[in-house]
């Protein structure tokens, strides 16, 4: 079996701590959002037991024009968030830091 950063293409990355998995991918075009899907879907293959509750997904963009897109795991959509709290950060989708969670 190998690694799970290892399943991805090198296109995305990957960063653990304990039992928190991300995987984010810089998005230009619908191609790169689609290789952000396959790489999705790598994950959802390697780590069968997912807890779908808490898998979103987050834009973080200041483009006026962002692509949008919806993301799947295990054929169950992912539910898109305007912040998430990561390790006590809270990121926001327009990177600002004003917010409280």
């Amino acid at each position: 079996m190998i690694d799970l950063p290892i399943c991805v293409s090198s296109m995305s990355s990957v960063a653990m701590f304990t039992d928190d998995t991300k995987c984010f991918h810089l998005i230009k075009s619908v191609n790169d959002a689609e290789a952000l899907q396959l790489d999705l879907n790598q994950i959802a293959e390697w780590l069968m037991d997912l807890n779908q509750g808490k898998c979103n997904t987050l834009l973080v963009t200041r483009n006026a024009n962002p692509t949008l897109c919806q993301y799947c795991l295990h054929k169950q959509e992912l539910k898109s968030v305007s912040k998430q709290r990561d390790l006590g950060v809270i990121a926001t989708e327009d990177l600002k830091w004003t917010t409280k969670y």
